[in-house]
């Protein structure tokens, strides 16, 4: 389906894309006028005209290359000034760029222009270019036709029928409306992401494992290691249905130790404890103490030692109530 809507609708366009483009390449190409050279034969100067048979309709580039024989250093060109006007050429650019210089006019006569001598300084010594001429080319039989010249008896373009011409471009604009929302409906069914209910075990390892990937502990160990007291602390909380956000290390361990739901919790009393010792008493761990840690928070929440059976029942929160995308936690 997919293949036969490109083919019906943008291969044709592609077609005359290509087409222009062939246009545009064979009006591109180049002819030499003449070529100067120093009396060493060393430097060159060449004179070359765009398009190889300019037309009255045409923009005319004319260039100005100076180039050296190969081992020969190249040389600051001077190229001499140029006013409005090249022969029967209106100049409206001139451009220098290192060793080239380039003219873009527009013919304001058909024929033969003439093109006079043009001197450049390269190297401390003058390499002249010769006279020349450019044949301008016309569609227009007259012998020397100008744009000045030129009358017409077209008349504007009438619709006869705007009944149609609104149909026309209603369809057209139908027909990109249609396309833009195929391209959408392709790109958000290809963008969405799959949402996988995931448990409070695996939301608190895959938050564990995103602070790990975040590098944290090479750059800030202390903040580190309070997102990493707090991962733990949230997933007990959550668990267990202890709502202990402003309590400290203590109290907070003071109330585990009182709660029926949990277990064994030395665990998590020598983890907490390290934890603080980071966070308050600046200690500076060693790479082996940081791994140990994370490992360490990764047990307490993969194990189930530290919680008896019945933690997590009875709770404001459900296993597979919450439910996040896996990518964009």
């Amino acid at each position: 389906m997919c293949g036969r809507l490109f083919f019906v609708t943008f291969f044709p366009a592609l077609c005359f894309v290509v087409f222009l483009a062939g246009i545009v390449l064979s009006d591109s190409a180049s002819a030499v006028l003449e070529k100067a050279y120093s009396p060493d034969k060393q430097r060159t100067v060449t004179l070359s005209v765009m398009p190889d048979v300019p037309r009255l309709s045409d923009k005319v580039t004319l260039t100005l290359d100076v180039s050296a024989t190969q081992g020969t250093s190249p040389a600051k060109a001077e190229f001499p000034a140029f006013g409005e006007k090249l022969g029967e050429l209106k100049i409206t650019d001139i451009q220098t760029s290192g060793g080239q210089l380039i003219i873009t006019a527009i013919p304001l006569k058909a024929g033969k222009t003439p093109i006079w001598e043009i001197p450049v300084k390269v190297g401390g010594e003058t390499i002249t270019v010769p006279k020349c001429e450019i044949d301008i080319q016309s569609a227009v039989s007259q012998e020397n036709a100008s744009l000045d010249n030129i009358t017409t008896d077209i008349k504007p373009f009438e619709v006869r029928n705007p009944y149609l011409m609104g149909i026309i471009a209603g369809a057209v604009i139908l027909l990109i409306a249609a396309l833009l929302l195929l391209l959408s409906r392709k790109r958000k069914n290809r963008d969405e992401v799959p949402i996988v209910p995931l448990t409070l075990q695996e939301l608190a390892l895959q938050k564990l494992s995103k602070l790990w990937e975040s590098r944290l502990h090479e750059s800030d160990v202390r903040q580190f290691f309070v997102e990493l007291s707090d991962t733990v602390r949230w997933y007990i909380e959550q668990k267990t249905a202890l709502r202990t956000p402003e309590l400290t290390t203590e109290e907070f361990l003071y109330k585990t130790a009182r709660n029926p739901l949990f277990g064994e919790t030395e665990k998590i009393s020598s983890f907490l404890q390290t934890a603080d010792f980071v966070k308050f008493a600046k200690h500076q761990p060693a790479g082996d103490e940081i791994m140990f840690a994370f490992r360490r928070a990764e047990e307490l929440i993969s194990s189930t030692n530290f919680l008896n059976k019945d933690a997590g029942k009875n709770t404001n929160v459900s296993e597979r109530i919450l439910t996040f995308q896996k990518d964009n936690v």
